[in-house]
């Protein structure tokens, strides 16, 4: 099924004489159209008619803009005929455009809610915007022609004002977890906007001037080694998978580019939260950008302790969070007592038992696969698609190369959107060899593992640990799970806080699940979490 958007508007409203459809196009609120209620309920009928979809007022009201409508009615249709019809996005051109947009067209709106302490505060768009812009003529006042800023914040709310604002001031914003700040990240800046929190890394630069009264300091760094010659661009850093984290250069239009094709494939409710951090691509882009860019509210929490404070209050429409958060709640939490509509989940393998968990419960999970060189997601499981073997299709203006239907291969990806190159590495090329292992099934990846996890077996067979790691955590009472090889011996550290484990009754259990080769030899129980990085991926070393 296709449906046009000028001839949905031209049938929705052929009824209202006095609107023109010029008017249409322009990206404004119905309300600014003069709609009655009288006509807004017309329109929802003739929806019904058209479509076949019930749309009712509690649904829909005279804050949408056309687009939204638009999308709203397309999300009703791939509901009930289960399509993948593509929905629209603002298409925007440049980074002060969105700030334009989100003023002009959103300012009433709550773009960010902060919980604190049982505190909650609302922001609007064109207040948030305010602080922004004046943010960043603070900063203009010390910049002295510095380019790249390194932000080193804890503090989502502050973090997110001031990369608006550095990049608001056409610098280039430099995303540093506090947590690798330590091991000299900051020499790839000229200067840096630190938080009080921070202080402790008072020692890494120079003088210092106060921005105002969010306790945020801008630091002249001493040393200054970086090549300035970049425009337009973020860089983020790797959360270490490779090894160590590398810092990755990517272009303003490639993130632009990136969220409108995720707001193509993914239809953007209204309210959203995100247990990741902001100095992560998935976070940042996904969890963030993706819905201020779309005029929707995100509600700021601290620690995933907080979701059941926000459940409480308001429906969490859209989660964005990591697999490992998935398992803390529903371990935590009753899924029955816990109003979330959806979960976008990626930067890690899901297991295919706690997807289902939470499915089962009435909550929708769709994985997706990004990697940061490639500006956040690549792939990502529509609403409708209950397919929790994959991490879904891939989006517009990527290309996955090397997989083909049911053959194991590294995953290779193809995008003007790929990383321009790392901090003081050579440019980068179109194509992108993510050190993943994957192949397609009816046009949906399905990832297998990493290649550098790959365990070469002496008689020649190849190993995935994941794929044993997951049946593992399938059994009752086992948390974590790591799976290696240690002198020819497969074996298995697993983690349970719950009760003491029966190792043979787990072997058992998992080795009947698999093939001869793939059979573990040797499990060794943990009584401690099993380590993990940032983003909750197991941290594996040679043994």
């Amino acid at each position: 099924m296709t449906i046009d958007y000028e001839q949905f508007c031209k049938s929705i409203f052929k009824d209202i004489e006095y609107i023109e459809y010029e008017d249409l196009q322009k990206e404004n609120t119905l309300i600014d159209l003069g709609i009655s209620s009288i006509d807004l309920l017309s329109m929802l009928a003739q929806i019904q008619d058209e479509y076949g979809v019930i749309v009712s007022t509690d649904e829909i009201d005279f804050n949408f803009t056309l687009l939204e409508l638009y999308n709203f009615t397309i999300y009703k249709v791939n509901e009930k005929h289960n399509d993948k019809i593509e929905y629209l996005s603002y298409g925007y051109s440049s980074f002060h455009n969105v700030i334009s947009n989100m003023v002009k067209v959103f300012g009433e709106r709550t773009a960010l809610v902060r919980y604190d302490g049982g505190k909650t505060r609302n922001i609007r768009y064109k207040d948030f915007i305010k602080e922004v812009k004046a943010l960043a003529k603070s900063l203009d006042k010390q910049e002295n022609g510095d380019k790249n800023i390194g932000i080193v914040i804890k503090d989502k709310y502050l973090l997110l004002k001031v990369f608006m604002a550095v990049l608001y001031n056409n610098c280039i914003p430099v995303i540093i977890p506090s947590e690798v700040f330590e091991y000299g990240k900051a020499d790839e800046c000229c200067a840096s906007i630190v938080s009080d929190n921070e202080l402790e890394f008072e020692d890494k630069f120079n003088e210092h001037t106060s921005l105002g009264d969010d306790d945020l300091y801008f630091y002249r760094n001493t040393f200054r080694n970086i090549s300035r010659t970049e425009e337009s661009c973020v860089i983020l850093y790797t959360s270490g998978t490779g090894g160590f984290n590398k810092g990755v250069i990517l272009g303003i239009d490639g993130i632009i580019a990136n969220i409108d094709s995720f707001s193509r494939a993914m239809y953007c409710e209204n309210n959203h939260v995100t247990t990741l951090e902001y100095t992560h691509a998935f976070g940042l882009f996904v969890g963030c950008l993706w819905p201020l860019f779309n005029g929707k509210c995100i509600h700021i929490v601290k620690s995933i302790d907080s979701l059941k404070e926000v459940s409480d209050k308001k429906q969490i429409d859209v989660l964005c969070c990591v697999p490992l958060t998935m398992d803390y709640i529903r371990k935590h939490y009753n899924l029955k007592n816990i109003s979330i509509k959806k979960i976008l989940v990626g930067g890690a393998k899901l297991d295919t038992c706690v997807g289902r968990e939470f499915e089962d419960n009435g909550i929708k999970v769709c994985q997706l696969y990004g990697i940061t060189e490639c500006t956040a997601a690549v792939t990502v499981n529509r609403e409708f698609d209950g397919n929790l073997k994959s991490v879904g299709e891939v989006l517009n203006g990527y290309e996955i190369l090397q997989p083909k239907d049911i053959e194991e291969e590294e995953i290779v990806i193809k995008s003007k959107a790929i990383y321009r190159r790392y901090v003081g590495g050579e440019e980068a090329s179109t194509y992108y060899h993510t050190g993943d292992i994957g192949y397609l099934e009816n046009g949906k990846l399905i990832i297998v593992g990493r290649a550098n996890n790959k365990i070469v077996r002496s008689d020649g067979n190849n190993i995935y640990p994941e794929f044993i790691e997951s049946i593992l955590r399938e059994i009752a009472d086992v948390q974590d799970a790591l799976v290696y090889e240690d002198g020819g011996v497969l074996c298995a550290d697993i983690y349970s806080d719950k009760r003491i484990l029966d190792k043979v009754e787990i072997k058992k259990e998992c080795n009947k699940k698999l093939p001869v080769y793939m059979r573990l030899q040797q499990i060794i129980i943990k009584n401690q979490p099993l380590e993990r990085n940032r983003i909750g991926k197991l941290v594996r070393r040679a043994v």
